[in-house]
């Protein structure tokens, strides 16, 4: 494993050093007969590695199948970055809890700002003593990292980087992935594929499989920010009136485990 920075793509820098995973030749280049896998799953963020992870837990071979060569997204944004108590319970059964914990930051409430009147305090878990608190902040990749440096513990799960699935069929009960890699396209077969593509899933348009969605609107901004500021005590974002934004902003207080 080596490491990039995240903004070389866009032509700068983030200060955020992504893992990067080597290609490795798929067995099916070499194979007469291709076998038929158990499982395999399209795409290396959360979802894709952590069900990985957890099948490979419960002894089910895995093959994993991601277009990148690194963990997290390339450019300098966090993504998902707010991990709540019911995810840090599954990261515990998967084994990397412990390091988000230890990485992250915590917080447990808030305030709602109308303007700069502040209209609502919330507490999102009063009860004190609990294993896990209620959100940690954490950036995706770190999570991305921590799952994939597990897997890679486990021997049954295979993480195939720089893999990108172009084309899917089925015939009777096997799905037969077309992949693209470096060094040529080959083909893939499977009792099961698991379509962990994000929301714009290729594979879904591939196997013509319609997700029901339901849709609301909302305005958000997350913003990184890297300030040599010590630990906060609070933390607040403030429309104002020369950038053209109104409304609500909120607060946090973070602290720690």
């Amino acid at each position: 494993m080596s490491r990039r920075d995240a903004g070389e793509r866009g032509g700068g820098g983030s200060g955020y050093a992504l893992a990067e995973y080597a290609f490795r030749r798929p067995a099916e280049f070499d194979a007469d007969d291709p076998p038929v896998h158990p499982v395999v799953v399209v795409g290396g963020g959360p979802a894709g590695l952590a069900l990985a992870a957890d099948l490979g837990l419960r002894g089910v071979p895995v093959v994993l199948l991601d277009q990148d060569a690194s963990s997290g997204a390339w450019g300098t944004a966090s993504r998902g970055i707010a991990h709540s108590k019911r995810t840090l319970e599954i990261f515990d059964r998967l084994g990397i809890a412990e390091r988000v914990s230890q990485k992250g930051v915590t917080w447990n409430e808030g305030r709602i700002y109308d303007g700069f009147e502040d209209i609502y305090h919330f507490v999102i878990q009063p009860e004190k003593d609990q294993k896990w608190p209620a959100f940690y902040n954490l950036q995706q990749f770190y999570v991305e990292e921590y799952l994939a440096e597990r897997i890679e513990q486990m021997g049954n799960v295979e993480l195939r980087w720089q893999n990108r699935v172009v084309g899917a069929s089925q015939d009777g009960d096997i799905v037969t992935l077309q992949v693209d890699t470096p060094i040529g396209q080959y083909h893939v077969r499977a009792s099961w594929v698991v379509a962990c593509d994000g929301a714009n899933s290729s594979m879904q348009e591939y196997l013509g499989i319609e997700t029901p969605m339901v849709l609301f609107e909302d305005y958000w901004a997350v913003t990184d920010v890297r300030a040599d500021i010590g630990p906060l005590r609070s933390c607040t974002a403030w429309p104002t009136a020369s950038s053209g934004a109104t409304g609500r902003s909120s607060s946090w207080t973070p602290t720690r485990r």
